[in-house]
C-alpha cells in the first residue's frame, strides 16, 4: 500500500488490492485477525475467515470447544460442530450416552434412537429383552432375555424398549390366546412365559 512513488508492505500473514492507499487496507489471512496493526494466529485448533479484526472470529474446529480462549477437544468418541463454545456441545454416537465428560456404552443387547443422549434411561432393550434397572432413578440396569416359553419351536419376545417380564409375549399368539405349535398341539401362554396344553 502507499501513495506516490512510496508502498509499504503489509504486515506478515496479510495482504491488499492493487492500487491500496492505506494499512488499514491488509486483510488478514483466514486463520489470523488483526491487532494493533498485526496479524495475530488464532488459538490451536481453530480458524477464522479472511480479513478478522477481531479474536472473537476464531471459532474452534469440529470436534473441540471454546473455553477460556482455548480450544479444548471433546471426550473421546465424542464430537461436536464448528464453533461450539461448550462441552454439552459434545455428543456421544449412537447406542451410548454421556456421563460427566464420558461416553458410556448402553449394556449388551440395548440401543438409543439417536446420538447425543445424555442418560442411561435413553438406553433401550431390543426386542426380545427387556430391561431390569438397578435403581428407582433409571441410572444403570441390564437387559434380561424374555423367560423361555418351554418350546423349542417358539420364542417369547417383547417390543424394544420393554421395562418388565410382564411385556413377553408369544409371536404366534398373545396372552391368552391359544396357537398350534408344530406337531398341532394347541397351548396357551401364561404369567411366566411357559406354555399349558389345553
Amino acid at each position: 500500500y502507499g501513495s506516490g512513488t512510496s508502498c509499504s508492505p503489509c504486515p506478515a500473514n496479510s495482504t491488499s488490492s492493487a492500487g491500496s492507499t492505506s494499512s488499514d487496507q491488509c486483510k488478514c489471512a483466514a486463520g489470523y485477525y488483526m491487532s494493533d496493526g498485526a496479524c495475530q494466529k488464532c488459538t490451536d485448533f481453530s480458524t477464522s475467515p479472511a480479513g478478522s479484526t477481531s479474536a472473537s472470529a476464531c471459532k474452534c474446529n469440529a470436534n473441540y470447544f471454546m473455553e477460556g480462549g482455548i480450544c479444548h477437544s471433546c471426550p473421546a468418541g465424542s464430537t461436536s460442530p464448528a464453533g461450539s463454545t461448550s462441552s454439552s456441545a459434545c455428543s456421544c454416537p449412537k447406542d451410548q450416552y454421556k456421563s460427566g465428560d464420558t461416553c458410556v456404552s448402553c449394556p449388551q443387547n440395548a440401543v438409543t434412537d439417536s446420538g447425543g443422549q445424555t442418560s442411561f434411561s435413553a438406553c433401550e432393550c431390543t426386542s426380545g429383552y427387556y430391561m431390569v434397572y438397578t435403581d428407582g432413578n433409571k441410572t444403570g440396569g441390564a437387559c434380561e432375555a424374555c423367560p423361555s416359553s418351554g418350546n423349542a419351536n417358539v420364542r417369547a419376545q417383547s417390543p424394544q424398549g420393554s421395562t418388565a417380564a410382564t411385556a413377553c409375549y408369544i409371536p404366534a399368539g398373545g396372552r391368552g390366546q391359544g396357537f398350534s405349535d408344530l406337531l398341532g398341539n394347541l397351548f396357551y401362554y401364561n404369567e411366566n412365559c411357559s406354555y399349558s396344553e389345553n
